[in-house]
């Protein structure tokens, strides 16, 4: 049986309608997920069929009956012994997933075969944790396996706060999707905003971050690919005035500005007047 036929096959029964004699509150039936979750592993155990290909039928399979499929997600990828089984879990959750899952794709996600699909799962529901998993995997640099290591052991504020100064020493060499995931999986915009007045270098550490992110990557730029790319932006914008008169700062102030006004940063969903807000006040002390 030719791949795309056993995938629409074995995911077929996920588009039936929901039992008429239960209602949405009713906890779907543990046996029946179970059974479920078995048929899934024995008929992906001959096909030739990739993860993608699985995320792909998934992404545009109707739910009708969402918990069902919930729980069909959640007994895949917790009790799942073969990876498109597994697949097909993370797949669900990707459009399911809720916080409670965190943890169990966090886990999956360190395994190399799984963790863009965990990631995919995982950006759907908890950036930050997306971000972590995606850099244990590509941070390659010394210093981003310093601050990715930091991070996945819980070490301090400050200590963190100094990796990534570190880090963002070098952003204009780093890559615009690293740029991204590290912007995303230390909270840089909630940084920004705390207590201040920051290091100079931090905040322009975050406008060669911005910059980077705004930089084209296989014809696109991550900086849309960010939720919250305008918070940072914004929190950005808010410290520049803690940057002493250096020509290097200017740089930085000039890239980012010209990023707003015609780079692919226009493109976000500002809302009324905030980006033009933004352009028009943030930089005028220089």
């Amino acid at each position: 049986m030719a791949g795309g036929a056993a995938l629409t096959d074995v995911l077929a029964p996920l588009t039936a309608a929901p039992d008429p004699a239960r209602t949405d509150t009713d906890p779907p039936d543990a046996a029946d997920t179970v059974r479920a979750a078995e048929e899934i592993h024995l008929r992906l155990a001959g096909p030739s069929i990739r993860g993608g290909h699985v995320q792909f039928a998934v992404a545009g399979l109707p739910l009708p009956d969402e918990a069902r499929a919930r729980a069909l997600g959640r007994c895949l990828t917790r009790t799942g012994t073969s990876p498109m089984a597994v697949c097909v879990g993370l797949a669900l959750l990707t459009r399911l997933g809720e916080p409670e899952d965190v943890p169990y794709l966090r886990i999956l996600g360190q395994l190399q075969d799984l963790a863009g699909h965990a990631v995919q799962a995982l950006d759907a529901i908890d950036g930050p944790t997306a971000a972590l998993v995606w850099l244990g995997h590509y941070a390659r640099a010394p210093e981003l396996r310093d601050l990715v290591d930091a991070l996945a052991a819980g070490e301090p504020t400050m200590c963190v706060r100094g990796r990534l100064e570190a880090v963002l020493d070098k952003a204009g060499a780093v890559r615009p999707e690293t740029a991204r995931r590290v912007a995303e999986a230390v909270r840089l915009a909630e940084i920004l905003r705390e207590e201040r007045p920051h290091e100079a270098g931090l905040v322009a550490g975050t406008g060669r971050l911005l910059r980077r992110m705004s930089s084209a990557n296989d014809d696109r730029a991550e900086i849309l690919a960010c939720p919250v790319a305008v918070r940072l932006h914004e929190a950005f914008a808010a410290c520049v005035t803690e940057l002493p008169p250096a020509l290097d700062h200017y740089a930085v102030l000039l890239s980012v500005a010209l990023e707003l006004h015609s780079g692919p940063s226009r493109l976000l969903e500002w809302g009324t007047g905030r980006r033009e807000a933004l352009l028009g006040t943030a930089w005028s002390p220089y």
